[in-house]
Formats: C-alpha cells, structure tokens, sequence
C-alpha cells in the first residue's frame, strides 16, 4: 500500500515538472520571437509539444521512459540556446535542475519499475554537455546577439526560474524519496521476517519472475546438492522441468510438470491467493513425500494489469503428516468396509428375521381369527382370543416399524409412482378408523372441506400409512369421550398437480411444548417412565415425517397439554385426468370403480411347505367358499398346475422361501410354459419377506402382487378379485 502511495506521488511529481516545463517554455517563445530569435521559437514550441506529451508518460506508467526523454530534452534545449543567444551564465543553475532530473529518474526506474537507469550517468553526461556548450559558446559567436541588459537579464531570470523551480521539486522529491526509503526498509524488514518464517517450513524457498522466466533462491537447502545456489540467478521453468524428471515419481511426475506451467501458475493465481502440489519425491534414493507451494508476490487486484507477473515458491518436505493422513485415510476406507459390510449383515438379519417372527405370527394371528369365528366360544374363551389377536397385532405393527426404519436408514424405501383412488383409499382409513374409535367409546368425524378430483398418481399405500399412523396416535392418547376428525382439502392446483392438505385432530392428552420439536426423533417418547401405560417404539412419526420427506412434503403439529393435538400434513401429487369427485362427509367414498370378480366357488393352488401356515390358510379361503389344492414346495406346484386342466385354478398363492424350488423359481417356470392361461393367471406372493426389494423380484419374476404375511383376509380377498376378473376380462 505505501509503494502504491509513493507511485501516486512521483507521478503528482512527474505532472507538475511537465507543466512547469510547459509554462517555462512558454514564457521563452514570447520572449525570443519578440527579439526575433526565430530558431529558439521553433525550439520551445517543439519543447512545449514535448512537455503535453510527457504528461501522457506518466498517466500509462511509462515512468522510467518519461524521466529519461525529459532529462534529454533539457540538455539538448540547453545546447540549441548556446548556439543561437550564446546563453552561458545560466548554466550552472541550469545544472542544478539537470541533476535533480537525474536523481528523480535513478528513483524512477530503480524503485518502481526495477528497469535501471543509472542516476551517476545522467549527472556525468549532464557535466559533459554543460562543459561542450561552454567551451562552444567562447569558440562560436552566437547567432543571435541580445542586448547587453536583455542579456544579463535573460541570464537572471532564467536562472532564478530553473533555480526556484528545481529547488521546490528537490523539496518534493526528497520528501517522498525519504518515505520511500522508510516504507522500503519496512517492508524489506517484514520480507526478510516473512522469509525467516516460511524458511522453518520450507526446505528452500524461490523468488520468480515468470515474464522473464527467472528465479533466484532466497534459502537453500544444505542437503540438496544439485540445487541451484542462493543468491544465483536461473531460469526457472528448465531448472524445476529438470527437478520433476529426475526427482519427481512417475506417477506423480504429469501433475508436477503442469502445475509449474507459468501460464497455468498465472490462471490458477488468479483466482486464488495460493497452490499447491503434493508429489512422491526421490532424492539420494530416499523416497519421500513433498510440497510444492506458490503465491503472487502482490495480489492480482492490486496490479493494473490483473496479472502475475512474480511470485514466492517455497519446497517442503510432508513425508510424515502425508503418511499419517494415508494411514488415517485407510483406517477410515477400512473402517466404511465394515460399516458397510455390517449394514448388509444387519439387512440379512433383519430379513431372516422377519421371515422366522412373522412365520409364527402368521399361524398366531390366524388361528386366533379362526378361533373368534367359532359361535360356540364362552364370554371368558373370547375376551382371551381377542386379547392375544390384539397382542398379536401390536407385536407385528412393531415389527413393521423397525422394519421401516430400517429400509429408510438404509435409502431402500422407494416410493411408488402409480395412479390410485384417493376415495378408496380414504374410505379404507374410514371403515379401520371408524371401528377403532367405536370400539374406545370415541366420536370420528370425516370432512372433504372443498372440491377435489378423485384419481392421483403417486403411492398411496404411503399416504395410508402416514394417516394410519397418526389417526392411530390420535385414537391412542385420546379417552372416551372425545373425538378424532380427519378432514381433507386441495389447497392448490398447478400445471396439472394438486396440493392436498389433510388435518388429523383429536381431543386427547396433547403434549408439553418442550417435547413438540421431538416428536419426530427416532427412539423418542414424553413419558419414558415405567408408568407410561402407552407403550410404543417411538419410531411411528420419526417413520411418518421421513416418509412424508420422501414424497416433498410437509407435516406440521400444534398440541397443548389437557386440550389436544392436530397434525396437518402437506403433500402434492400428479393429476391423473378427469376422474370424478370424492365424497364428502358421511357418503361413501366408493373404490374408484374397481370391480371385482366372485371369488365362491372357484379353486386355487397354494405353495406352501410350512403345514401349520398352509392349514391356516387354507381354512381362511374356505371362509370365502374358496377350493384350494396344496403343494408343499415350488417344484410340486410347478407339475400341478402344468398337469391340471386349463381353467381349473382361477389363481395362485405363491410362498417364496420353499424347498427345492423357491417361489421365485417357480413363478418363473410358470409363465414360462407353453399354455395360453400360464401367461394370465394371478400369481400372488405370499410370504413373511417385506423389504421393498423383496417385492420387486416377487413382481420381476412374473407375479401379480406381494402381500406380506401375516395375511389380513379382506386385502388378500379384494386382491384376489381385481386380478381374477382382469385376468378373466382380457381372455
């Protein structure tokens, strides 16, 4: 900054001498053209043209040229008044001016612009010409003879002008060569500090000019005898070209070669203050890591030209913090291995264990609802059964949510992106919610507050289950007898989408507004406590929320302790057309037009190889009046139906994990024979695996749908029918 300011300066110094000049000049034109002294007119008009153009020099920086031009232009000035006046005895002022143009020149060129013109020179061939046109002036008469008083007088004012004037700009330059001179040595001071400093962490440290492609090294190394001694002057680029080919490995070496490119030196600095290099050296057959680091010796935005023209290189050796960093950059690759390796083992576990607890929860929960069905139960037998089918159901919807927890922690839950009926859908959450609550001794009210169509495209067994989950919560911390309201309105519609918002308030305990920011964290609870008689997971609304995340949308809640809570979940899904309407409160929602095929009557072929499993299933078809023939394997399902009758199974249930054959395999061969009703028959998997990837190989090997076990009757029963009568519409 202070060179900046003494730039600034010399150059204020550098216009004022050229208008002083100018106006000097001046006063000499009127002067000699009223003697008639024609030559000496031309002269200092020429010098007064000259002087306008100097002022150029100085405003494009060509400084050093500037002082060099004008102390020629005085000379030769002088030389051509000796000729033509005779004009002796200014002279010696004259020579004073002359020096201090010799000294501002030195300061010039040497401290600004590094381009040396030397100031003892200027002074010499000044004492030269001043001696010649001296000598000249006693050996030739001159041209012009003034009058004698004219003459005296030309030869004072002349020399009290050049004398005053060079006298004030002595005064300026002295000022501002001493300022200079102090900010020099301070900034020399604080280089040489610098220097030291980077000198503890650099084995050798560079200066660099890339216009001339030079370098000189300020510290060396006293290890490295093939480096350039300091103090010497060298040219860059060949002398670390040659560095990189025999100390830098191959591998390495590429990467060294371009970033000591002086034009990818310059574009890279010029967007950044420092660059470095990282490279695997070898030197006296030692191999070791080292760094390589470069810095504009000033900042780009400080020079006019935006450009580097210098900077300092320093080379330092890392060998120990670069193998500690391999070393930690390692364990941390070894470390991600393992982590990795056991989140796969735990999705194995989780999905084998799925499997083993739902295989049992299957034939628990089936039995129980077979056994409700008997009439003949006593009011004691009964209240028991429907306590371990409650149990039941509580222990798998625990099941289910750390199995959902687990896909989102994992990203494998993908969201489904089909067309539904938000009716049906809605009246399904009706028909579940509607028994619950009156089963509590609690008040349901469902509102559609405003017009919306009935058809989206998105997953809506998601939305389901965000709605279920929270009307599940509603119902749970509410007592008779209070009231849980769901109620639905399109907030928006734009570019063939709509935004749904739906509002799920209840009566019920509510909640601390401490605890409100955490309700959606994993593993969370208000009450924690042995006494809390809500017992849950916590994973519910942290499974909500990231769900609710995944399809871009939102879930706010407001809750006050005593009064109640109310959710309100924000979603937005694609139109799938004109559709219809949804109904309103207390209407039926309807099923979007679906129809369904009559399942009494008709045969069905089950795989299963878990007896207990296939009894139970078996007798819930027959619930529906439905045949079913078992096969205890794929292989054995296989060869029944390639032997049995077209037409005699209007669908199959299909069990994955199986002996022999897995379902997979066997759906496979099924479709793969080579009869008309292989192509179209329902294949439906019935199985305890519910990873979302389970679903996909279940659909990829030709079934029609995936229902996780435990099976619930009236889904596998609606399931079967919208296939059969498909199957059955497209013959």
């Amino acid at each position: 900054m202070d060179n900046m300011m003494n730039e600034k300066r010399v150059k204020t110094l550098g216009y004022g001498l050229s208008v002083s000049f100018v106006l000097i000049h001046t006063g000499l034109l009127f002067f000699f053209r009223s003697y008639g002294v024609t030559p000496m007119v031309w002269a200092s008009v020429c010098a007064i043209l000259f002087f306008l153009l100097t002022i150029l020099l100085v405003g494009n920086n060509k400084l050093w040229l500037y002082s060099v031009a004008v102390y020629l232009e005085v000379a030769v000035h002088m030389f051509i008044a000796v000729v033509f006046v005779g004009v002796d005895s200014g002279f010696q002022l004259t020579l004073i001016g002359i020096s201090v143009l010799a000294f501002y020149a030195e300061y010039l060129s040497f401290t600004l612009e590094r381009k040396r013109v030397s100031g003892i020179a200027l002074c010499v061939t000044g004492m030269l010409v001043y001696i010649a046109c001296y000598v000249y002036s006693h050996v030739h008469p001159a041209a012009y003879a003034l009058p004698d008083g004219v003459n005296f007088n030309l030869h004072i004012v002349w020399g009290i002008i050049i004398f005053s004037v060079n006298i004030v700009f002595l005064k300026i330059f002295v000022m501002i060569t001493t300022q200079s001179e102090s900010s020099l040595t301070a900034a020399q001071k604080q280089a040489n500090s610098m220097i030291t400093a980077m000198s503890s962490d650099y084995r050798s440290v560079y200066y660099v000019d890339l216009d001339r492609d030079t370098a000189i090294c300020y510290r060396e190394d006293p290890n490295d005898k093939e480096q350039s001694p300091a103090g010497v002057e060298f040219r860059f680029h060949e002398r670390f070209a040659w560095y990189g080919q025999h100390c830098v490995v191959e591998s390495y070496r590429g990467g060294f070669m371009a970033f000591i490119d002086p034009d990818n030196i310059r574009e890279r600095l010029s967007t950044r203050p420092l660059i470095a290099y990282r490279y695997l050296a070898v030197r006296e057959g030692r191999e070791y890591y080292e760094m390589i680091r470069m810095a504009g010796v000033r900042r780009v935005e400080d020079r006019d030209d935006h450009i580097v023209h210098a900077i300092g290189l320093g080379l330092t050796v890392i060998d120990e913090e670069m193998r500690e960093t391999m070393a930690r950059n390692e364990a941390l690759a070894e470390a991600l291995a393992a982590a990795e390796e056991a989140n796969v083992a735990k999705s194995s576990f989780l999905s084998r264990m799925s499997h083993e607890i739902r295989t049992p929860m299957n034939a628990i929960i089936g039995f129980d609802k077979l056994s409700l069905r008997d009439e003949n139960l006593s009011p004691e037998t009964r209240d028991h059964l429907e306590k371990i089918d409650e149990s039941a159901e509580h222990l798998l919807s625990l099941i289910n949510d750390v199995l959902d927890m687990s896909r989102i922690e994992s990203g494998r839950l993908v969201l489904r992106n089909e067309e539904f009926s938000l009716g049906a859908m809605l009246e399904q959450i009706n028909t579940m919610v509607t028994s619950q609550c009156s089963d509590k001794g609690l008040t349901y009210e469902y509102r559609v507050l405003n017009r919306m169509d009935d058809r989206y495209i998105g997953d809506d067994l998601k939305l389901k289950e965000v709605l279920l989950n929270i009307l599940s919560n509603a119902i749970k911390f509410t007592d008779a007898p209070g009231s849980v309201t769901l109620s639905v309105e399109r907030t928006a519609s734009f570019e063939n989408k709509s935004t749904l918002r739906f509002r799920i308030k209840d009566t019920g305990i509510g909640m601390d507004k401490d605890y409100i920011p955490k309700i959606f964290d994993a593993f969370t609870q208000e009450d924690d406590s042995r006494k809390n008689r809500y017992g849950s997971t916590g994973l519910g609304m942290a499974i909500t929320k990231n769900i609710v995340e995944m399809m871009n949308g939102t879930i706010d809640v407001e809750s006050e302790k005593g009064v109640g809570t109310e959710f309100v979940v924000t979603v937005t899904f694609r139109n799938a057309g004109d559709s219809g309407d949804i109904k309103g409160s207390g209407e039926s929602g309807g099923a979007g037009g679906t129809k369904l095929a009559e399942l009494e009557g008709r045969c069905v072929l089950l795989a299963e190889d878990i007896e207990m499993n296939a009894e139970i299933m078996m007798d819930i078809l027959e619930m529906e009046g439905i045949a079913a023939d078992h096969a205890e394997n794929g292989r054995i399902a296989l060869e029944m139906f390639e032997n049995s009758e077209p037409g005699r199974y209007s669908a199959i249930l299909m069990d994955i994990r199986m002996p022999e054959m897995d379902g997979l395999e066997a759906s496979e061969a099924i479709r793969a024979l080579d009869r008309e009703d292989a192509k179209r028959i329902p294949i439906i998997a019935l199985t305890a695996n519910a990873f979302d990837e389970d679903v996909q190989r279940s659909l990829q090997a030709g079934m029609n749908a995936h229902l996780s076990k435990p099976v619930d009757p009236d889904h596998l029963f609606r399931t079967m029918g919208e296939l059969i009568y498909k199957a059955e519409e497209n013959r």
